[in-house]
């Protein structure tokens, strides 16, 4: 094997000659003479190796002095490199953040005009729970309102979902106000049927009230016409009784039915305002406290108006009710002499009330 270093020439020839001298030589260091020869081998072969690293660093001088040369110019001209490509680098990225900010920019315009357009049609689907409860008459005008409401191009891509929940809300609200109907027609039948069992109560403490009067005239007639009439009057109690007990039971029973139905809807409805309570929360938790307040606001005015309007359709109903019960006097009792000047005065007061205002 040869060294392809020219300056190692003369130690690679050495080494052949060392190592046939020494390469299989063990010395016997326990005598003075082993040991000397051992050293002596040793100082040889060191001699070389130090001669061949002086050798490496004369040669290897000039090389490092030129990578060093190498490494300086590289920095310099690469100093100069950066200083022109900075400022076109600066320039490029300025523009890419602006462009990255434009379409941000774009990004957050685009998803506030969705969420906008997922609230306003979260507010058609909860308009069936904020009506709960309401009467019948104010669920139809609710529901006029809904009908002409227009799900115009401002819902976009969303206009199919937005006219799905309007559809959904609406068929939600007729089916509140038939139920509303209902229940108001069943509870309007059981206040006639009170009013009319508390008439008949009324004629026939009117007429107790008049049989005692005779009785207590004629109280000095015989003892078996007196008996007789006693024995009438227990009997018509106890018919009247019976038939007040039955009238009441049937009462009760339609009244217990009537409670029981409306429990059934009552729990029916309360259901179907839980889901839309959770849906409406999920939407309330991305709502501003501005549009909250306006709500709030606007809720408190039209509850106020509702109220009032309430009030007076029921004070008016009050009045319609009182006429119609002394007309119904006047057309009863109207010939009876002891009733005529009562009559006389109701007659007036209705012709009063029907004039023109």
């Amino acid at each position: 094997m040869t060294t392809e270093i020219a300056e190692y020439s003369p130690t690679e020839a050495a080494l052949a000659d060392l190592r046939q001298r020494y390469g299989k030589v063990v010395f016997d260091v326990t005598t003075t003479k082993g040991m000397d020869l051992a050293r002596k081998g040793r100082s040889e072969i060191k001699g070389y190796r130090v001669a061949l690293e002086a050798k490496r660093v004369e040669i290897k001088a000039p090389a490092l002095e030129r990578c060093r040369m190498i490494d300086a110019e590289a920095k310099r001209i690469t100093a100069e490199l950066v200083a022109l490509e900075d400022p076109i680098d600066a320039l490029i990225k300025t523009e890419e953040q602006r462009k990255e900010r434009e379409k941000a920019e774009k990004e957050r315009i685009e998803r506030e005009r969705i969420e906008g357009i997922q609230l306003r049609i979260a507010a058609i689907s909860a308009e069936p729970g904020v009506l709960a409860g309401l009467p019948a008459a104010a669920l139809a005008e609710a529901i006029m309102l809904a009908e002409v409401e227009e799900i115009d191009d401002s819902f976009a891509e969303f206009k199919p979902q937005a006219l799905i929940a309007q559809h959904n809300a609406l068929a939600k609200m007729r089916e509140m106000h038939a139920a509303a109907v209902a229940q108001e027609a069943e509870q309007a039948r059981l206040i006639a049927e009170r009013e009319e069992l508390a008439r008949l109560r009324a004629e026939q403490e009117q007429r107790e009230a008049q049989e005692r009067a005779r009785v207590a005239a004629q109280a000095k007639a015989d003892a078996e016409a007196r008996a007789k009439i006693e024995a009438e009057e227990r009997a018509a109690r106890e018919r009247i009784e019976a038939q007040e007990r039955a009238a009441r039971a049937a009462i009760d029973a339609e009244q217990a039915e009537a409670r029981k139905r409306q429990a059934e809807e009552d729990a029916r409805l309360k259901a179907e305002r839980d889901r839309i309570e959770a849906e409406r929360r999920e939407v309330e938790a991305r709502e501003r406290k501005a549009r909250e307040e306006a709500e709030a606001k606007a809720r408190a005015e039209r509850e106020a108006k509702e109220a009032q309007e309430r009030e007076e359709r029921r004070q008016q109903a009050e009045l319609m009710d009182g006429m119609q019960m002394l007309e119904t006097f006047v057309e009863r009792f109207g010939k009876r002499e002891e009733f005529k000047a009562v009559v006389k005065g109701i007659s007036g007061w209705l012709a009063k009330q029907k004039q023109p205002a």
